[in-house]
């Protein structure tokens, strides 16, 4: 690929749809940029911190994806996807990873898929992005619920998470970390949705940050982007949705940028059981 252009996807909540928020002409699937050199740290070894991967995630009638890394986000409809016997997923349509691929962070079953593009080119339509240094992709999928409670509360803290993975700092900032998180979720009108009270926390290599959501409104049904957009435009915040965890249970899923207090920034995915 001989040109490539800063590229932001956000989705309108609610909807499958795709815009770009810089950048210009192509389509939702395309790669980033090159990332310029932060001066951070070479990469550290890549540590799993998830959960026993348990089965393989099952489509529901409305399934969803996120995949984040710097400067690229993509919450969309699910279409077409390939994961293997592992639960890495590999492909999310026409964006897939290729080469010499390493899938780290694996977690899931048949209600939800998370992990992290650690090794590999992302190949898509319109070129390729090779995985170098620092540089991670970290993916989700979800089912939307089809019913939801009117009223009510409900504890989010039984979690899995991907790695975080650093995505600006000094070059003083580790490669890596680990997050936490604890969210309530209260429900209040079908109009109004959902209203969450908690926070998503990170900690590489003793510098730790946290980001909070208190009083965010959510729509059911919708992928919510809080802090007046920022995981989209390079600040902190998240993209969170309420999911299916199958038999009338729920779960709170998404995406984050966390920025700690050494003045770095990392991102992960997250998937928080409720009940």
């Amino acid at each position: 690929m001989s040109s490539k252009k800063p590229l932001l996807a956000l989705l309108i909540a609610g909807t499958g749809m795709v815009l770009q928020a810089c950048g210009g002409g192509s389509d939702g699937s395309m790669p980033p940029p090159p990332r310029p050199d932060s001066g951070a740290a070479p990469a550290e070894p890549d540590v799993d911190n998830s959960r026993p991967f348990k089965a393989l995630f099952k489509p529901g009638k409305e399934p969803r994806y996120q995949l984040v890394t710097t400067g690229y986000q993509s919450f969309d409809r699910l279409g077409e996807f390939e994961q293997d016997a592992s639960g890495a997923v590999t492909r999310f349509g026409d964006t897939r990873l290729a080469g010499e691929r390493v899938v780290d962070s694996i977690s899931g079953d048949e209600t939800f898929a998370l992990g992290r593009w650690a090794a590999g080119n992302v190949v898509a339509k319109y070129g390729a992005d090779s995985l170098t240094g620092n540089d991670r992709y970290h993916y989700l999928v979800f089912n939307v619920p089809d019913a939801v409670p009117r009223a009510g509360t409900l504890i989010c803290d039984d979690g899995n998470f991907s790695t975080p993975s650093l995505d600006a700092g000094p070059s003083t900032a580790a490669a890596s970390g680990s997050a936490k998180g604890r969210v309530s979720v209260t429900f209040t009108s079908p109009l109004l949705g959902m209203t969450l009270t908690g926070a998503i926390n990170v900690d590489a290599g003793g510098d730790s940050g946290s980001l909070t959501l208190d009083q965010y409104h959510v729509p059911v049904g919708g992928t919510f982007i809080t802090h007046g957009g920022g995981l989209v435009t390079g600040g902190v915040g998240a993209a969170v949705a309420l999911a299916d965890a199958g038999n009338g249970a729920y779960q709170l899923v998404g995406s984050y940028r966390v920025k700690t207090q050494g003045g770095a920034s990392y991102l992960g995915v997250f998937r928080l059981a409720c009940e």
